[in-house]
């Protein structure tokens, strides 16, 4: 069964110009809030751009 990683992983190139946002976007941009970032990154980690693709890869 295909999962939010999945999603992310067949749009993570796709502009939004190309791809509007949609319903599936909306529960990524969402779930942003509810992710652990002290347990994987220092403070100068995030003075950085985030990539949530990126992300998700460190916690698997």
């Amino acid at each position: 069964m295909p999962n939010l990683i999945d999603y992310l992983e067949q749009v993570k190139v796709l502009p939004f110009d190309k791809e509007p946002l949609n319903i599936l976007d909306k529960v990524c941009i969402n779930e942003i809030g509810y992710l652990t970032y002290d347990k994987w990154f220092t403070a100068s980690d995030l003075q950085k751009p985030l990539n949530l693709h990126d992300y998700a890869r460190r916690k698997t």
